[in-house]
């Protein structure tokens, strides 16, 4: 097993709990290194949690195995349909290839089209029904393809007891049609082939995709299981009574009995059409992975069914009616091949394990083909022979009646276009590179865009619209903003401006790494280097819940977090490349300054929540207000100062105690308590600082003693952080030395706790 395949083992675990699948813990655990093995105890640990929980919005439950939450009576109904369409379709194919040749003669294109539909609804059904002893939603789609399968027996069955008139005699009359074959359809065979396959595809379409909340979707397909076989059965009860009323009077006649049995027909199909709108509708809020699957399925059924049902509609309401009286024509003729193309698609959709990107389906043939320069050229030549043999086997005909042969069109086509993929053949390569890998295009010019666009941005939400718009553009991957709009630092959670994601709180360990590293943090649990393992429960549910692969801090001024940008897979699945992190880094720093300027912009409009700048006087440090007069007699120009003059509300800095090269440090009087303080604040320039001074701020909170200040918070000016500490008045030990040796008894005091303090 390779090494990417060994990382993908836990991100598959997640997935398939994220998207509510069973799980086979066991086959993951085999295939895990010991460390990701920990990593799948924990998560299925989690599984178990959430699968206690209710799964209308607070968490998902597991798909139960198959007809588990039916009732008994329900259950034993389903199974002996199911045993009797299974016992309906082996007979069928038992007698099959000994009756062919007869049933081929008397009824010629409907046998064929008789015997492919029995084909292709009974191979996908065995396929489907196979598969999904262990998957709920496979185990229904399978139920459905085995009741559509009985379609084929409603004529296979009395044609071969001899009890179905050819074409011919049928058109005549219905009632032609001997008692025991019209007995068995209307007892036995419309109501298993038209009234039980709809109610088993609006089941599925409530399990696919599978979606975390709860949608009235959900409920309308619920109620389109009771209202599809009751609707399948009134038509069956209609046809056997039009039958009955037909055969002891002259009221009914075969135009009344075909015109139903028409509509019974195509109405199932209707209803399957419907429930795949429901499917494709409720794809709007599942994860990008069941999104490519619902259109897959989609795309498959349409193929499938969707043109053929077109066709019933049509010609159930016109003259001439198709399948009733097994009359084929052009239409049906050219629909039948796309039966199977289709049915490949649903099998590949509902089977796969994951539908790749579109990206990867390009890149994967795009790139085998034109690295090649050979097979391009060996293609260019070989098209290019068989047109000139073409040509030179009709010496008689000129060019252009040659060239008129759409087999000469063709090739010359593919001569041409060989040709010039071979000449563009860089070009192409560059311009399906900046298509498939996102990353691989020009990422320099799409932050050029977004900081323009950034810094005309009026609102939190046009932020967050082009962020998630240049990272899916340059990386490849989904993401979402996530701000404190308070723009106070230990404020409030980190919340999505259009509520799209589950907010963060600002106490969780998650922000509180982001702040004191202030880099990139991995946290999928595929990631070697990701730190989902140290996570609390709390959030490692939040990670898989958002499908968060990595997330960015957004700074703005200092080191204060306004905000955190999660950022998903890649389209192809596949975690951020650490190539991408130095773009993410630098957009969300864009993003930052945006965010911030906001911020201030609203706090201006509603009054200006913060200080303005003191000022203080250049030769004692004394600090003031312009409002108020000068505090010292030094005669110097005040100027103005990085400090606020109230600080917090509640800390009046009084003047400047000291500075160095990457802070200063102030004396202020604690309002609230009544006591002197330091307040300790970097210059402008410290940038490197700036990032150090929050985990100093823990280092000093978790250490004690006399010898060490002792802090008593951090607060925040114009989103610069300040470190409030005790004030030690007695000044250094260097200043005291100044003044002379220290005597016996002080010196015998201040020795053991400058030995605790080294």
């Amino acid at each position: 097993m390779s090494e990417s395949d060994s990382r993908d083992v836990v991100g598959e675990a997640v997935d398939a709990v994220t998207l509510n699948e069973d799980v086979d813990w066991q086959r993951y655990k085999n295939r895990a290194t010991p460390a990701q093995r920990r990593a799948l105890d924990r998560l299925r640990r989690f599984a178990r949690l959430f699968a206690s929980i209710d799964a209308s919005g607070r968490g998902f439950a597991t798909s139960p195995p198959p007809l588990e939450s039916a009732s008994r009576v329900t259950r034993r109904a389903v199974q002996t349909l199911m045993a009797l369409a299974a016992v309906e379709l082996l007979l069928t194919l038992s007698l099959l290839p000994g009756r062919w040749a007869d049933y081929h003669r008397a009824h010629g294109e409907v046998a064929v089209f008789m015997t492919l539909l029995l084909a292709s609804h009974g191979a996908s059904a065995v396929l489907l029904l196979w598969t999904g002893r262990q998957d709920r939603r496979t185990w229904l789609l399978g139920s459905y393809f085995l009741f559509k399968a009985t379609l084929a027996p409603l004529h296979m069955l009395p044609a071969f007891w001899g009890h179905m008139p050819s074409a011919e005699m049928l058109q005549a009359s219905v009632w032609d049609m001997p008692a025991p074959a019209r007995v068995f359809l209307l007892v036995y065979a419309y109501p298993l082939a038209f009234a039980v396959a709809p109610a088993f595809l609006w089941a599925f379409a409530r399990e696919c995709p599978r979606i975390h909340r709860r949608t009235r979707l959900d409920d309308l397909a619920r109620r389109m299981v009771a209202v599809s076989v009751t609707l399948g059965c009134a038509m069956c009860i209609t046809l056997a009574a039009l039958y009955v009323i037909g055969a002891v009077s002259d009221t009914v006649d075969d135009r009344h009995y075909i015109a139903v049995l028409d509509l019974a027909i195509a109405a199932p199909n209707v209803l399957s059409l419907a429930a795949v709108a429901v499917i494709a509708l409720r794809a709007r809020a599942a994860p990008a992975e069941e999104v490519r699957r619902v259109v897959l399925f989609s795309a498959g059924f349409l193929m499938w069914m969707g043109l053929a049902t077109a066709y019933d509609l049509v010609e159930s309401f016109s003259p001439g009616f198709w399948l009733s009286n097994y009359q084929s024509g052009s239409i049906p003729q050219l629909v039948q091949p796309l039966r199977f193309p289709g049915m490949v698609l649903l099998w590949y959709s509902v089977l796969a394990v994951r539908v790749p990107h579109p990206r990867e389906v390009v890149a994967a043939g795009y790139r085998r083909v034109l690295r090649s320069p050979g097979l391009l050229g060996a293609a260019a030549a070989g098209a290019a022979a068989a047109l000139g043999w073409l040509l030179a086997r009709r010496p008689e005909q000129e060019v252009g009646a040659v060239m008129g042969d759409p087999l000469a069109q063709a090739l010359l086509a593919v001569t041409g276009l060989a040709v010039l993929m071979l000449v563009s053949r860089e070009r192409l390569l560059s311009r399906l590179d900046a298509w498939t890998y996102p990353d691989a295009a020009h990422q320099r010019q799409m932050m050029v865009a977004a900081t323009g666009a950034l810094a005309g941005a009026e609102r939190m939400t046009a932020i967050s619209r082009t962020l998630a718009r240049t990272v899916k553009s340059g990386c490849g991957s989904r993401s979402t903003l996530l701000i404190d709009e308070s723009g106070q630092a230990a404020a409030g959670d980190f919340r999505a401006p259009d509520g799209a994601l589950a907010p963060l709180q600002r106490t969780s360990a998650i922000v509180h790494m982001l702040e004191a590293d202030g880099r990139v943090l991995r946290v999928h649990p595929g990631d070697a280097t990701s730190v989902f393992e140290l996570l609390p429960p709390d959030e490692a549910a939040w990670v898989m819940e958002t499908g968060a692969d990595t997330i960015v801090p957004v700074s703005g001024t200092g080191t204060q977090l306004v905000g955190l940008v999660v950022v998903g897979r890649r389209f192809d699945d596949r975690i951020v490349r650490a190539a991408d992190v130095p773009f993410l880094e630098v957009l969300a720093a864009a993003a930052g300054q945006a965010v911030t300027r906001l911020q201030l912009l609203r706090g201006k409009q509603i009054g200006g929540s913060e200080a303005p700048p003191a000022i203080e006087c250049p030769e004692c440090g004394y600090v003031t207000d312009g409002d108020e007069p000068p505090g010292c007699e030094c005669g110097a120009v005040y100027v103005e100062t990085e400090v606020p003059r109230l600080l917090a509300g509640k800390y009046r800095l009084t003047r400047r105690l000291g500075d160095g090269g990457t802070a200063a440090v102030y004396l202020a009087w604690d309002l609230s308590l009544q006591r002197d303080v330091a307040v300790k604040a970097l210059t402008a320039k410290s940038g490197t600082r700036l990032a150090a001074l929050q985990p100093e701020a823990w280092a000093m909170a978790r250490v004690g003693h006399p010898a060490l200040a002792e802090i008593h918070g951090v607060e925040s000016w114009r989103g610069r952080p300040f470190l409030v500490l005790e004030y030690l008045c007695g000044g250094t030990l260097a200043d005291r030395l100044s003044d002379g040796p220290l005597a016996g008894p002080e010196a015998v005091t201040v020795t053991p706790n400058l030995a605790a303090a080294r």
